[in-house]
């Protein structure tokens, strides 16, 4: 049963959903979706080619035949980009609309459904629905007049039924691309914010390390002025203790050195996409002649940006205190994890621990109450010829808020 369609023709409409920018992937669903009503669609239209070579001129069947070609393989090359804000996907559209309409055939009807769902996708849902209209009230004025009444309602009633479905199914699609659009803007925020709270993370880590190297240099720099000072105003009285005076400015200034580079080190740590960050620390110190081991790195531990940060500033200020003050080359670095708890312990040295809280200067104090923060714990404990440092902090803990 034949039924005569025609072109909806060229409609300015103004999208209710459009968007100036580019557009995020859609979803691969939307993609298998539409792979299934296209393939439907030419499925269809191939019977139509068939009829259209026995019952219809030869010109015609090929006509017919090179714009269901064309619906085929023009799927095939605008695939990837089908649900994308541009020209091709409309001209698609319109191409399915008009082989619809030459193909005057229900076999084609198909196409016509691809061609409204993608209207409502790449320009909004109310173009396709005002095509649709236009559609419709072009094939009720070609049916009526051409044909008797129940001929016209017999043809009619089906192509209106095919138009409320690819209504409800092109809404379907469009609803799905905007979820999908407004989960990827989520998550782009999301990308963002962690990266805002890894900005502001590295700050207060370069300025916990600057009041550090401030403390300390400082202190030095001010002691190799007083001992300079008095070689200066005690040189011809008593040389002798002046020059040792010079000699200890010498050591104090070369101790400074060390410190600056360290804390310059400190103030450019390793960076967060590191694979391995605590062997990387621990590589840095191997040069200073310590003998770094680190066990359970590959433990799966997600952590927050300032959880990270204070693992690897807990490894870098224990190596540092086992350079500076132990007795023992020898550091055993190991990371576990337990009850949605990350345990850090660096052991400097060999021998049991003694039991008594090793003296905190600044950068241990800070380790304890950035811990705090996190809610974990932090611990020092002196050894016979070393320390023993012990860090706990909870997966994925962010700092507490203070007034």
């Amino acid at each position: 049963m034949s039924s005569p369609h025609a072109h909806p023709g060229h409609q300015r409409v103004s999208g209710d959903h459009a968007s100036s920018g580019p557009q995020p992937p859609p979803q691969p669903a939307a993609l298998r979706a539409l792979d299934l009503v296209v393939g439907l669609a030419v499925a269809m239209a191939v019977v139509r080619v068939a009829e259209a070579f026995v019952f219809t001129p030869l010109s015609y069947a090929i006509v017919v035949t090179i714009l269901v070609l064309a619906c085929a393989v023009g799927w095939l090359a605008l695939r990837r980009r089908a649900l994308e804000k541009s020209p091709w996907p409309t001209a698609y559209a319109a191409l399915c609309l008009v082989t619809n309409f030459i193909g005057n055939n229900l076999w084609t009807i198909g196409l016509m459904v691809v061609g409204f769902v993608l209207l409502a996708v790449v320009v909004s849902t109310r173009a396709a629905v005002i095509v649709g209209l236009l559609h419709l009230v072009l094939i009720g004025l070609i049916v009526i007049g051409t044909q008797t009444p129940a001929v016209a309602l017999s043809n009619l009633v089906p192509v209106t039924a095919v138009f409320g479905f690819a209504v409800a199914l092109a809404w379907l699609v469009r609803d799905q691309l905007d979820q999908t659009r407004h989960a990827l803007d989520l998550a782009d925020e999301l990308r963002r914010s962690q990266q805002t709270e890894l900005d502001l993370a590295l700050v207060a880590e370069r300025s916990r390390a600057a009041n550090q190297l401030h403390d300390g240099l400082g202190k030095q720099l001010s002691v190799i002025g007083m001992q300079l000072d008095f070689a200066i105003r005690m040189r011809d009285q008593v040389p002798a203790e002046a020059w040792q005076q010079v000699e200890s400015a010498r050591a104090q200034a070369s101790e400074a050195l060390t410190t600056m580079r360290r804390w310059v080190r400190a103030i450019d740590p390793v960076p967060l996409d590191q694979g391995e960050p605590l062997e990387a620390i621990a590589d840095s110190f191997r040069s200073t002649g310590l003998h770094v081991s680190v066990t359970g790195e590959d433990t799966a531990a997600p952590l927050s940006q300032a959880a990270e940060l204070l693992r690897r500033s807990f490894v870098q200020e224990g190596l540092t205190n086992a350079l500076r003050h132990g007795t023992s080359d020898r550091v055993a670095i190991d990371q576990s994890v337990a009850d949605h708890t990350l345990q850090l312990t660096l052991r400097n040295g060999t021998h049991v621990a003694a039991g008594e809280e090793l003296p905190q200067g600044y950068g241990l104090r800070s380790l304890r109450e950035r811990a705090e923060q996190l809610g974990g714990t932090f611990a020092a404990i002196r050894t016979v010829d070393g320390a023993v440092l012990t860090l706990t902090v909870p997966l994925a803990a962010t700092p507490a808020r203070t007034r």
